[in-house]
Parts: structure tokens; sequence; C-alpha cells
């Protein structure tokens, strides 16, 4: 069992790999002065903070990880030694602090979808294509003259009213995120990190049932 400290020091931690990136790590390893990994997760944010939870974890345990032998959400349920670190990083005044907590407390919505793995593999367009072909049996040239329609119909009505619904699929829509503080993982050091506009899904019906 990982015996674990009340806090942990953010200053002191190394960047080991980096598995998701959006504005920054959003998914990563690191290492503490100590020789303790962590897995590293953004959760989510709010109008003055980004939250993050901080898994101790063992050489094994994130090989297993990797492997995709366990999934990122029992990864967070179920941590090794049955506790893990809330981090709170302040988008304007304060520094980030950490505090212990124990996995059963965590809300729900602060833990991964069941069946989110960490080596998750993008796919491809060309495997799109191939697959929107085989679909609607069409040549691959046809398919991929869809696809490109579909994607510059769907930036087209965003730069226009900065929103699209597909009915039961789901909706895009252009939200602005703040400018805000923000923490380099690899040299600890507090980073300002600029407003941006984003694009944001709202899954449908449809694939809230397949998500099921």
């Amino acid at each position: 069992m990982i015996s674990l400290p009340d806090s942990i020091n953010l200053d002191e931690l190394k960047l080991l790999e980096v598995y998701e990136e959006y504005d920054g790590p959003r998914l990563f390893s690191c290492m503490n002065a100590d020789g303790q990994l962590f897995l590293s997760l953004w959760v989510d944010d709010e109008s003055d903070k980004d939250i993050w939870l901080y898994l101790p974890i063992s050489k094994q345990r994130l090989k297993d990880i990797k492997s995709n032998k366990i999934d990122l959400r029992e990864a967070f349920l179920n941590a090794e030694g049955g506790h893990e670190y809330l981090v709170i990083t302040p988008f304007f005044k304060g520094e980030a602090y950490s505090k212990k907590v124990t996995c059963r407390s965590l809300d729900d919505k602060l833990l991964p979808e069941s069946g989110e793995y960490l080596e998750r593999r993008a796919l491809t367009k060309a495997e799109l294509i191939a697959q929107v072909a085989g679909e609607a049996q069409v040549r691959k040239v046809d398919a991929e003259k869809i696809i490109n329609a579909l994607m510059k119909i769907v930036t087209n009505a965003l730069k226009k009213d900065g929103r699209l619904a597909l009915a039961g699929f789901g909706s895009f829509a252009l939200a602005q995120r703040k400018a805000r503080k923000g923490r380099n993982p690899k040299t600890g050091e507090s980073i300002k990190i600029p407003a941006t506009r984003v694009v944001k899904f709202k899954p449908g019906k449809t694939l809230k049932v397949v998500g099921e």
C-alpha cells in the first residue's frame, strides 16, 4: 500500500509523459522528488479555477493502465492506497493547493467515464473515409467529398452562428474560455493562458443511448 502525506508539493513534480493535451497537458504522468509516480487528470474548470486529480501510482499499475488492462475510471476509483489528491489551480488570485481525499468520496462527475482508456487511438481520416464508403456503398473518393463537405458546413455554421445542432446526434457550439493562470507541469512555474475560443460538443439522445 502507498503511504501518502496530506498534500503534495506541486513545485517538485517532474513531467514524464503527456497522454492528452488541450491548452496544455490535460492527462499526464509525473514524479515528485521522492520518486513517487502520479497520473494527473484535468477534470473540470470553473469560473475561477481548474480542478485536477493526482493519482499516486506504482510503476506496475501505470504499466497496466498504459496497456489498457485497467480503464481510467477504475484507476481513479480504486487507487492502490485508497487515496489520491484533489488539486485546485486558481486562475487569478492565490497559489495552487492540494488535499488528500478518499477515492470513494469523489463526486462521480469528476471521474472518467467507464471504458475510457489511457492509450486511445483516434480514428484516422482515411479509416473514416473507408467506413463511410462501406456503410453508404459509395466509392472512397465520393465518401471523402461527403466528409469534406460536412466538415466545411460545420465550420461555416460555427463561424456564422456560433452553433450547429444535429437532431439526435448532438450540437456543436463555440464557447469562450477566459484568460487564466495555469502551471507549467515541467517547471512548476505559474503561466498566463490567454483567452481563446473553443468548440464544445454536447451529445444528443442517440449518442447518449450508445454510451449507456
